[in-house]
This record gives C-alpha cells, sequence and structure tokens, in this order.
C-alpha cells in the first residue's frame, strides 16, 4: 500500500500570512513558521507509516511558483494545505487551478473573510480554515482521505452550491499545546529570516484590534523552556546567528513572563537578533535592560492617538506619557524603536491625528513613524459599534482589497482586481474619506529615514556581540549572505 502524500505549501504571492494575522508584503524568503507549526501537528497526530509530508516554501525556489508548481507535480500530492493570503490569491489562483485537477485544497487564511473567498474562490479551494488552523487541517486531512462528510468538520468553511457554509465553531487551542515547528521538512537552513510567535491575545481590548481577546482571547503564551528548546533545535540546524521577526501582538504583555524569557535566552548564549512588538506602558528600567541582553535589537509599539479622549473611546488604555517614557528608556538602551500611530480611530478627526504626528515628530523627536487607517474588520467590537449605529453597511475583501491597492498602492495588486470603496463614518463629522485624506496628508509631513544611518549603523554599532557574530559567520559563508541580501 502507497503511502498518502500531503504537500504543505507557502506560495509566492507577496505577502506574508501567519496565523495570529500577521501578513504584509513579503519579497525574500521567511521562515513559515505557522504552517510548519500545523505540517509537524498533523505529522504528529498522523505519523510516519501510511502518510509523506511535504514542506515547500515557493519563495526558495528560482523561479519562485513555478518552481515549486514542477515539484508539486512530481510529488502528486493527494493533498495540499496552504497558507494563501486572501489579499493576493487571485496572483497565484491558476497554479491552484492546475493543482485542484489531482489533489484536494485545503487553504489557511488569516483575515475575517472567508465567506468571500469561498465566493470568490470556491471553485479551486475545498476548505477554507480561518481560525485553530492546526487541528481544522489535521480534521480535515482525515476527512478528505476517509471520504467522510466535510459537513462535520467543526471550524471550516466550505463551498456546497455556491454558496459558504461555516461549519459549527471550534474550541479553542491554546498556544503552549503547539509543537515545535517542522524545522527540517521546511529546511530551515536555507533561510535567514525566521517568523516566532511565542504569546497571543490581549488583557486590555482595544476595540480596533484584530489580534487581542476579541480573536483570540485572553493572554496566554508557551513555556520559556519550550520555547529555548525551538531555538537550540533552529540552531543546531542553521548554524549561524538567528535573526527574529517575533510577531507576538505585544511581546511584553506579562512583563514577568517576559523578562524570564529574556534571560533565559541571554543564558542560553544563542546568538540571535530579535525584532518585536512590545507594549509602552509594560517598560521600566530593569525590563529594558532585559530585553538588551535577552537580543533584543528593534521594537515596534503603538501611541495610536495622542488624544485621551479617543484613546478612552477605543479602551487603548495608554497615554501619551507612557509613550515618552518607553522612547527614554528605549534610548538609553540603544534599542532601536519604531512608533504606530493611526488615521481614522473611532470618534478622531483630522487635528486630534495631525496633532499625534506633530507630537512625535516634533516634541519626540521621532523618526521612525508608522502610519494607517483603522479598518472596521468584522472580528473585532469595532465593527459591531459601526453596525449598530448605522455608520457601516459592511466591510468586504473587495473593501479590503481596494484600499490596499488605492490607499496603501501594492504595486503587485492587478489593475482587474479595482476591489470596491468601502464608506463608514467615524464620527458624526468624519468620514472614510476624510480619513484617507489625513493619511496621505500625514504621509507627506511624517519623517524620512536614513537605512544606512537610521538603521544599519545603530543596530550594528549597538549591538558588538552580534556585530562580531555575523562578521564571523560572513567569512565562513559569503555566498549565502550575499545571496540574501541582494533579494532585500
Amino acid at each position: 500500500m502507497s503511502k498518502k502524500k500531503i504537500v504543505f505549501l507557502k506560495p509566492c504571492d507577496f505577502m506574508c500570512t501567519e496565523y495570529n494575522g500577521t501578513s504584509n508584503p513579503q519579497n525574500f524568503p521567511i521562515f513559515p513558521y505557522s504552517l510548519a507549526i500545523v505540517l509537524a501537528y498533523v505529522k504528529k497526530n498522523l505519523g510516519e507509516n501510511f502518510f509523506d509530508y511535504y514542506g515547500i516554501d515557493a519563495y526558495l525556489f528560482k523561479n519562485k511558483m513555478n518552481g515549486a508548481a514542477s515539484r508539486i507535480v512530481k510529488i502528486e500530492p493527494d493533498i495540499i494545505v496552504a497558507n494563501i493570503n486572501v489579499l493576493t490569491f487571485h496572483l497565484v489562483k491558476d497554479y491552484f487551478v492546475k493543482f485542484k485537477k489531482k489533489s484536494k485544497i485545503i487553504a489557511l487564511i488569516n483575515k475575517p473573510f472567508a465567506k468571500d473567498m469561498i465566493e470568490k474562490h470556491g471553485d479551486v479551494l475545498d476548505v477554507i480554515i480561518e481560525k485553530e488552523w492546526n487541528a481544522a487541517s489535521l480534521d480535515a486531512i482525515h476527512a478528505v482521505l476517509e471520504n467522510q462528510d466535510l459537513k462535520n468538520i467543526k471550524g471550516i468553511y466550505l463551498n456546497i452550491a455556491d454558496k459558504a457554509l461555516s461549519t459549527e465553531s471550534r474550541k479553542h487551542q491554546p498556544i503552549y499545546e503547539y509543537p515545535i515547528p517542522a524545522f527540517l521538512e521546511f529546511q530551515a537552513q536555507k533561510y535567514h529570516f525566521f517568523f516566532t510567535n511565542w504569546s497571543e491575545g490581549c488583557m486590555h481590548g482595544c476595540i480596533f484590534c484584530p489580534f487581542g481577546t476579541a480573536v483570540y482571547g485572553v493572554w496566554q503564551a508557551k513555556k520559556v523552556k519550550k520555547i529555548i528548546e525551538e531555538l537550540q533545535i533552529l540552531y543546531s540546524i542553521i548554524k549561524r546567528p538567528i535573526v527574529i521577526y517575533n510577531i507576538d501582538n505585544e511581546l511584553t504583555l506579562d512583563k514577568k513572563w517576559a523578562m524570564k524569557l529574556f534571560s533565559t535566552i541571554h543564558q542560553s548564549k544563542i546568538p540571535m537578533l530579535i525584532d518585536a512588538n512590545i507594549r509602552a506602558n509594560n517598560l521600566d528600567e530593569e525590563c529594558v535592560q532585559s530585553m538588551k541582553k535577552g537580543g533584543i535589537v528593534t521594537v515596534g509599539f503603538s501611541l495610536e492617538n495622542k488624544d485621551s479622549d479617543v484613546m478612552s473611546l477605543n479602551n487603548k488604555q495608554l497615554t501619551s506619557n507612557d509613550v515618552q517614557k518607553a522612547v527614554n528608556l528605549l534610548k538609553k538602551s540603544n534599542i532601536l524603536f519604531r512608533i504606530y500611530i493611526m488615521q481614522g480611530m473611532y470618534g478622531s478627526n483630522y487635528n486630534k491625528d495631525y496633532e499625534t504626528l506633530r507630537y512625535l515628530k516634533e516634541d519626540l523627536k521621532i523618526k521612525n513613524i508608522g502610519l494607517g487607517i483603522t479598518l472596521p474588520y468584522r472580528s473585532t467590537p469595532y465593527y459591531k459599534i459601526l453596525k449598530s449605529k448605522n455608520w457601516l453597511d459592511d466591510f468586504t475583501l473587495d473593501n479590503y482589497i481596494w484600499i490596499y491597492r488605492n490607499i496603501y498602492k501594492y504595486e503587485f495588486l492587478k489593475s482587474e482586481y479595482e476591489g470596491i470603496k468601502p464608506q463608514w463614518r467615524i464620527s458624526d463629522e468624519y468620514t472614510f474619506d476624510n480619513a484617507i485624506k489625513t493619511y496621505n496628508n500625514l504621509l507627506e509631513q511624517a519623517p524620512k529615514r536614513n537605512a544606512i544611518s537610521d538603521l544599519l549603523l545603530p543596530l550594528f554599532l549597538n549591538n558588538p556581540r552580534i556585530f562580531k557574530d555575523y562578521v564571523i559567520h560572513f567569512f565562513k559563508n559569503p555566498s549565502f549572505y550575499l545571496k540574501i541580501y541582494k533579494n532585500l
């Protein structure tokens, strides 16, 4: 009896797609952390006696999707599990049309547009999973291979007579139960950059947040011991300094856990540098020093809006004084940082949004400021508030595509996917159109950074130990690093 073959595919679709909602433009290989965990989870539960597992990242192939497709054709998998991005799936859909001729396709998405995806692409995708990637994937795989009725599987979306069917919801699997990612199956030694996700949820509950309590419940985390084990295994495979993009919503939400993590990483002596998101009002000097020792070299955190009334309306539980304190602590420890602000928050207006940028740029002298319009994702309390006031009809995938094509100017989005411009009110006198004008105006006024003087030089000069490790490993394998940085 021949083994069943299951491929876990990261398409080259110009976007990273991680389980917790992380979805950013991607132009070079970054280890697909969440998909590798799904592979490990499925493999652990199904075993290897009757199954072969393949981790394929199209970004690792010279010809990207063409190379990955050729590999998949040779494998002839029974099932393909792919983490697809709802924004750009249309760019790679033709490949999946060909895959579907011989394979069942399970699509993992991380935005609340499962029904929209069924309506647009249900002819190609057999199963769509928005939450609980691990357990839902396992059950869907089992059902497909055993010819069972997929409608009995919890936590999935199906195309039934060209309509989206959402099956019964599934109990959340806590992050501390996740297995260590399948580093070997995804050829970790070929990567320079690695996503990690060590905690989830939040105890604060900002009404607009697609990462917090509304989606993933109260804060919880992996055991520090298991995180270290994961890092040790990874380092034993790649044998060079690890560059980590930690995608936790806010790594310092629980300061006691975070400081234990940083201290243990420092004691492990594994060479690494970590970029992470933190929370400004969870910092003190002891915590920041611990972060520094634990490999944190760059961080991002939010102010969102300087106006206290806006912050209260959005349940942000943060003040500009918290941010100023955090800025002072991070500068003192030579940790690079970026600060995020949002335009069009519930209850805001142009003057309040402008004052937020002015405060960071002129009063605090911040150079790295991230801007973005507050979006009413269906999974958030913000969406429900706007609906209750009749200020919003809906926020669909077509609306989402329009925003990223026309406001954020994602050049890789094809012109035929124009999308549909959304409309909503933010307050009695402020609308989404006003927020667009505010965003564009502030974008022109935002400080401009120099990649060398504001990022690269401080990064290495402030972290001489890591810089030394890189020099050593660069001369051991220069071709690897030159290839990586050529693609950045």
